[in-house]
């Protein structure tokens, strides 16, 4: 499945976005999120989504690709979860633990994808800044 995404050229839809608003993003944690993602353990775990102090064009392209793949299969799982594994939950009887599946599958896989666009919003910023660099110095 990721060898099949990561072929794919942005997959079609690389810039939809779930939520369109700074503000809400900051109503919602979001800042929150990236504070623990990026002084906890976590920032180790993909290593691909790093920018230099000064990035090429082609740099923040390969980044905002890594981001985007990493979204979209945060995106799968957390749809796998909800559509097969707390219907299969409640199927077995374990009410109970439909409410912490949920949680653990909004942390752990919605709040990433969130975090990838907002990232990549900003993201798309500095590549603005790097074309007219660029430009410029063609000038």
């Amino acid at each position: 499945m990721a060898d099949f995404l990561r072929r794919r050229q942005y997959y079609g839809i690389a810039n939809f976005r779930i939520i369109g608003s700074n503000t809400r993003y900051s109503f919602i944690g979001i800042g929150a999120f990236k504070w623990i993602v990026t002084k906890t353990f976590y920032r180790h775990l993909n290593q691909n989504i790093k920018l230099s102090a000064t990035p090429t064009l082609d740099e923040c392209t390969e980044v905002r690709k890594a981001m985007t793949h990493s979204e979209w299969l945060h995106r799968i799982a957390f749809w796998l979860v909800v559509t097969i594994g707390i219907p299969i939950t409640l199927v077995q009887g374990l009410y109970r633990q439909v409410v912490p599946l949920l949680l653990l599958n909004v942390i752990l896989n919605l709040y990433p994808v969130l975090l990838q666009q907002y990232n990549k919003r900003r993201l798309d910023k500095v590549i603005l800044g790097v074309k007219k660099h660029q430009l410029a110095a063609l000038r």
